[in-house]
């Protein structure tokens, strides 16, 4: 399925008329969801909800500059396309912020729909969406702490602090803690430190493979949650050789696991198995 199919667009523009206009058309054609704003207000709404925005389009216009300026201060890596009304539109001023595209507002909407096809035309690429950030299903984390680099929790969109330092011990009790507020089934650590978590999960799905004793709940629980997140890791970082040995290690053990559920055999036959970098 293309990826534009499963994306929240966030559209800020101030002219309601072209507001309501634009995003007819971007979800007539494109058949995706679009979150309209006309003041920043409500645009920071959206961004701070829990709904993930995976695009960002915004209309050169007075409160554009405020939502800029947020988005630069909240370090966002939420992909953005600029529509300027002048030759040298207010977004220059802004080079740290991740443009797709500047364009002409004269161009839009097709233009825009000529971009979202274009770019994300395929498979989901990169998670552009996490930004710097790897997810990690909070099960799966319990098996690899403590780590060196922190843990985050994710609060909106574009907002990541900071829940455990460096080295803390995260145990079920921190987990149980958390899901008295909030049930959530992802952690985040960045992508600079998931060398070690790699390392770490590579360990520990070893020892199952080595462990004839394992019980069948743990070899099936770990091979739910490890699908996803080691599928997450490739799109992330890439097929680096400790991603292809984790994942050889992974598809031994999901082996291992359709003896005892044949269910698992659904896995093997996803797109991350299909891939000729992983076996």
């Amino acid at each position: 399925m293309p990826i534009f199919l499963l994306m929240n667009i966030l559209l800020f523009c101030t002219d309601t008329d072209k507001l309501n206009t634009f995003s007819f058309y971007l979800e007539g054609k494109l058949g995706i969801h679009v979150n309209g704003a006309s003041n920043f207000e409500k645009a920071m709404s959206h961004l701070l909800s829990d709904t993930s925005i995976d695009l960002i389009v915004a209309s050169q216009s007075e409160e554009c500059l405020l939502l800029f300026k947020y988005l630069l201060s909240s370090a966002s890596q939420i992909p953005v396309i600029f529509l300027k009304n002048e030759v040298d539109g207010q977004a220059i001023l802004f080079k740290d912020i991740p443009f797709l595209a500047q364009i002409k507002e004269s161009e839009a909407p097709q233009k825009i729909i000529d971009l979202i096809l274009e770019t994300y035309k395929g498979e989901a690429p990169v998670n552009f969406i996490d930004g710097d950030y790897c997810r990690i299903n909070v099960e799966l984390l319990l098996k690899v702490v403590p780590l060196a680099g922190n843990v985050y929790v994710r609060l909106s969109s574009i907002k990541f602090v900071k829940l455990f330092h460096n080295g803390f011990r995260f145990t079920q009790e921190n987990l149980n803690t958390i899901w008295g507020l909030k049930k959530i089934e992802y952690l985040y650590i960045q992508k600079d430190s998931a060398s070690e978590f790699i390392k770490k999960l590579h360990a520990n799905i070893d020892q199952l493979n080595k462990d004839p004793s394992a019980s069948s709940e743990v070899i099936m629980a770990t091979v739910e949650h490890a699908h996803e997140t080691i599928h997450l890791l490739a799109q992330k970082i890439g097929f680096s050789d400790e991603v292809l040995d984790l994942t050889k290690s992974y598809v031994e053990l999901a082996v291992k696991a359709i003896g005892k559920a044949p269910k698992v055999e659904a896995l093997l036959q996803s797109t991350l198995f299909r891939n000729k970098n992983y076996v």
